[in-house]
């Protein structure tokens, strides 16, 4: 589509990346420091820089079939509310890990272009004021549901695969298979391309979360993935900016089962897994500062 494009690959070499660890003890440590490295298009001239202006992004709004979701729509007004005055998870998570938050409210009579066009927008922002990793969060009742339906779309997943049977009682459970079964069920019609799924059967929340991840990746700027529904939104975004997915880093595995469906159609592996699928930008905010350890131990040249 007009608004997004095929992105480009991370332009930078990790051949000489400084060895301050041995490669056998680094593990994943060197793996982020190589994902880096390649994402600022590091060189012997210009070697690793450490992380230095993360953001993260909380993208609210509300979501098809709120009413039966996991997250009730009045847990999800207080949470943001929570957020507005400095308390609730993912301000503690992002204090806790030094990131600036900010929370974007969507609206939900946007339409797939001025949903785009706000996560665009922003992500655009961000790069021209120097931030060098986005972490993008959602907040919103029915936000992981319709993740689930659009995954399950996306990768022909049946609604019992995508949702999994992780830590819900058996009635809870078969609410939300059915709620997912339907959501997919209204969009049998429009499975045609990835763009005419979330035109027809997408939040503008989630669209906006969509374009922000593209349009991040497209100004260069490294992405580190939450839980369920942003890897969900990359995987959208991957379909409409092709090469995006060559900019994202997975923070941490949840045991939810469309979270390892959508890594793994991304082809990423999560950096952790801590059995923690609270999502709100907790997850990534977790992940951060190994991330910032390990640019900032592979940006010394100990030679």
């Amino acid at each position: 589509m007009e608004l997004l494009s095929t992105i480009a690959p991370p332009p930078g070499s990790t051949d000489r990346l400084p060895a301050p660890l041995p490669e056998d003890a680094a593990g994943r440590l060197l793996d982020v420091a190589s994902f880096f490295a390649a994402a600022q298009g590091a060189s012997p001239e210009a070697p690793l820089r450490p992380i230095r202006q993360p953001r993260m992004t909380l993208w609210c709004g509300e979501r098809p079939a709120a009413g039966a979701s996991l997250l009730s729509p009045e847990r999800a007004d207080a949470l943001r509310r929570d957020f507005e005055r400095g308390a609730g998870p993912t301000r503690a998570f992002a204090e806790s890990a030094g990131v600036p938050a900010e929370a974007v409210e969507v609206s939900p009579g946007l339409v797939l272009e001025e949903a785009l066009s706000l996560g665009i927008r922003t992500a655009d922002a961000q790069a021209d004021s120097g931030v060098d990793l986005a972490l993008p969060a959602s907040l919103g009742a029915g936000d992981e549901e319709e993740a689930l339906a659009l995954l399950g779309l996306l990768t022909g997943k049946e609604p019992v695969a995508v949702l999994g049977f992780h830590g819900t009682a058996d009635a809870a459970w078969s609410e939300r298979v059915t709620l997912v079964r339907d959501l997919m069920f209204a969009a049998r019609g429009h499975r045609s391309s990835a763009e005419n799924t979330l035109r027809h059967h997408a939040s503008a929340a989630m669209a906006a979360l969509v374009g922000y991840i593209a349009q991040s990746a497209a100004r260069r700027t490294p992405v580190l993935l939450d839980t369920t529904v942003t890897c969900v939104a990359a995987c959208y975004a991957e379909a409409l900016a092709p090469g995006a997915k060559a900019w994202l880093l997975a923070g941490q595995l949840t045991p939810h089962a469309g979270h390892l469906i959508a890594t793994r159609h991304l082809g990423i592996t999560p950096l952790l897994a801590l059995n923690m699928p609270l999502g709100m930008g907790t997850g990534a905010a977790t992940t951060l500062p190994l991330v910032r350890a390990a640019t900032a131990l592979y940006s010394r040249d100990r030679d």
